[in-house]
Order: C-alpha cells, then sequence, then structure tokens
C-alpha cells in the first residue's frame, strides 16, 4: 500500500485497520450521516450474514470439541487450551491478505489477521471463553492496487481465563488473559479495546475495498451497507463509502461524507487527503490549501502519505510546501531514501543547486540496492554540470 502519486484514492481497511484517532475536539452530541445514493448501485445483494462469519462447519467444531474435550487435558485452563489447539491447528497458518470467515481460513489454513480473530473467536464461543480484541497502532501497511492505496493496520484477540476470581486483598483485579497475535514478536503501540460489532464491520469493509478493486462497484456498496449497519460510525466504512460514491461520479455525497466524518473522529490523514484531492479536482485550492494547514497540525504522521502530499505541493508549485512536509516525513522515517532525493528535486527547482547534491549523496549513502544508488549518482553527475 505504498502511497505515490497518482494514487488518487487512500482506502482505509479493517483489521489487518486502524480508527483515525481524535485529534481536536469533536461534539458529543450524535450527528447524522449524510443520505446515501444506493440508486446508483442496483439491487440490493446478498452479503454474508454476521453469525457466519465465526460460524465452524460441523467437522472443525466435532474436530476441535475433541482436543478440547480430552481428559489429558482437564488440568488445562479452558483458555490455555483454545490457544493450545490454534498453535496445533495453526501452525502452519499462512498470511493471506484476502480476509476470510472462521470456517474458510481453518479450511484453506490461511487469511489476515482478522480471519485470526474469527477463528480464535468461533473456537472461543465454541469453548465457553470470554474474548475480547485490541487495536494494534503500528506503521500501518500499504498496498497499491490499480489507482487505489489500501491501508491496513492490525487487530489481535484476547482469550480470558474464566476461572480467575478477583481477590483485591492479594492485589489480583485484572483478569489474566493469552494474546492470540500473527505478529507478537514485532514492537507494538496498543490502541482501545474494540466491540464485536466493529469487527464485524471491519470484515465487511475488507470484503467491499476488495470488490471496489475488482471493479464491482454494486457489490461494494452492499458490503460497506452491512458495515455501517453493524457499526454506523465506523471510520473505514464512512471513508470507503465516500471513496465509493466519488467513483460512481457523485462528489457530492462523498464530500459530505468526509466531512461527517472528520466531524465525528477529528482530523485525520485520510480522509483530510481524500477530500483534498477531491476539492483539488475541482479547482477549489483555496479550501486545499486550507487543509494543507490542518494536515501539518496533526501530531501522528503517517511518512508514505506525507510523501504523496509533498510530490502533489512539488507538482502544484508549493514548493515551501513540498519541503515541509518531506521534512515532516524524515522526522518520521529518516531512512527513506527517496525522501532526501525528492527534497533534492525541490531545492534544484529552487536554485539551491549545491543543497541539491548534498541530498541526492545523502540519499545515495542511505539505499539499500545498487541500482538505486547508481540511480542517485547519475543524477548527481546531471547536476554537476550545473554546479560546474
Amino acid at each position: 500500500m505504498l502511497a505515490a502519486a497518482g494514487f488518487g484514492l487512500m482506502m482505509l481497511l479493517g483489521a489487518c485497520s486502524t480508527a483515525p484517532p481524535r485529534q481536536q475536539a469533536v461534539s458529543d452530541t450524535p450527528l447524522t450521516a449524510p443520505p446515501l445514493r444506493p440508486d446508483l448501485f442496483g439491487a440490493p445483494l446478498d452479503v454474508p450474514r454476521v453469525e457466519a462469519l465465526h460460524t465452524l462447519t460441523d467437522a472443525q467444531q466435532a474436530e476441535f470439541l475433541a482436543y478440547f474435550s480430552d481428559p489429558v487435558r482437564a488440568g488445562q485452563k479452558p483458555h490455555a487450551r483454545i490457544y493450545g489447539y490454534l498453535e496445533r491447528r495453526l501452525g502452519s497458518f499462512t498470511y493471506y491478505a484476502k480476509t476470510l470467515a472462521a470456517a474458510d481460513a481453518l479450511d484453506q489454513n490461511q487469511g489476515n489477521c482478522l480471519s485470526l480473530a474469527l477463528v480464535t473467536t468461533a473456537l472461543a464461543e465454541l469453548g465457553g471463553v470470554d474474548y475480547g480484541f485490541q487495536r494494534i497502532r503500528n506503521r500501518p501497511v500499504y498496498e497499491s492496487r490499480q489507482d487505489f492505496v489500501m491501508v491496513a493496520d492490525h487487530l489481535r484477540t484476547r482469550l480470558y481465563d474464566p476461572t480467575f476470581i478477583p481477590d483485591p486483598v492479594a492485589g489480583r483485579l485484572t483478569r489474566p488473559f493469552i494474546e492470540v497475535d500473527y505478529f507478537p514478536e514485532r514492537g507494538q503501540r496498543y490502541g482501545g479495546q474494540v466491540a464485536g460489532d466493529e469487527v464485524a464491520a471491519m470484515y465487511y469493509v475488507n470484503l467491499a475495498g476488495e470488490s471496489l478493486v475488482d471493479g464491482d462497484l454494486s457489490r461494494s456498496y452492499w458490503l460497506l451497507d452491512a458495515a455501517l449497519t453493524q457499526a454506523p460510525d465506523n471510520p473505514g466504512a464512512l471513508n470507503s463509502m465516500a471513496v465509493l460514491h466519488r467513483r460512481a461520479g457523485d462528489a457530492r455525497t462523498a464530500e459530505a461524507l468526509y466531512g461527517h466524518l472528520l466531524a465525528v473522529h477529528g482530523d485525520s490523514l485520510l480522509p483530510l487527503g481524500n477530500l483534498q484531492n477531491l476539492l483539488r479536482d475541482q479547482g477549489r485550492l483555496e479550501e486545499v490549501a486550507a487543509l494543507d494547514v490542518r494536515i501539518r497540525q496533526l501530531p501522528v504522521r503517517d511518512p508514505y502519505r506525507l510523501v504523496e502530499f509533498g510530490m502533489q505541493a512539488y507538482a502544484d508549485g508549493r514548493l515551501q510546501d513540498a519541503l515541509e512536509y518531506y521534512a515532516q516525513a524524515l522526522d518520521a522515517a529518516p531512512y527513506m531514501h527517496e525522501i532526501y532525493w525528492r527534497q533534492a528535486m525541490v531545492h534544484h527547482a529552487l536554485g539551491n543547486q549545491r543543497h541539491a547534491d548534498a541530498l541526492l549523496q545523502q540519499a545515495r549513502d542511505m539505499a539499500p540496492r545498487v541500482s538505486d544508488q547508481n540511480r542517485y549518482q547519475a543524477k548527481r553527475l546531471a547536476l554537476s554540470g550545473v554546479l560546474n
């Protein structure tokens, strides 16, 4: 999902998804979402039922319950038995970018982190164990597909010890749990707890994103409609619904949806960037510049999206804005050699040739691939004609 110029639309997926952080005060009064345009997307289509997302086949249930109820494991706590089954059954589980329901993920032995969460949910319900979901706010994963940039974060599941009894005297107040995580070894920044209806919405949002990339606007709409039925303020569903309406030619509804999303959740990079692209295409450049100010005030910045903003500012001739975006991107990811190169392009356009040369040398020194090193060296040689 590497953001780049030319990718006009950013899709916010569900898990393996991140909800925009609330960066400014927003109203606590319930806000009414703008009306949608189902007439643009054909007759309603059947979508998977919520219950089917975490329902296993009879054979899968029987296999799990035989393991779970085996007397040899009677000494294990129930949540530990579920974790043990997952370790044994999914030891060769393969990461697969598409989102699968629990039964399909078990059958195919593959899926993404949301698929794993649905499998864990199904087993926990069969075993009578409480569970919960937690969002992990790491650097998002990016995937470019056609003219979309798909953005996804990470979700994991907690299995709680059903035998736990709080003991305030002994200081034991927090229920023990086991975490089921696709990537437990990576550095993690923890987000909030995620409710079950939000998880279902994430599933529908992910399927809708896949349908939109495939050009099936009708199916994408009805999946997003299902997502909003589960969680009316889900940021991924609102953002994706705005992207979908714009793709269907209804920029007015798209703009209203971006505005509603920002009013409910506060400023965040993804909807602000998408709204900025919409306004730019309409020639509303003063409003584009106003959004630039809001974007630069965000405390959480993704370097890839900032590079895209810098590239667009450069293309618009807003060279100082471009330099500011690139500087912010470097603060977040100083290892990205491409940023030094893009800074060099701006300084070259400003006439700062020696500074541009120094930046190209930095880009060459940071680049791990020989092909990139040679490319930057060639640009330095071309620039040397200007310096001499």
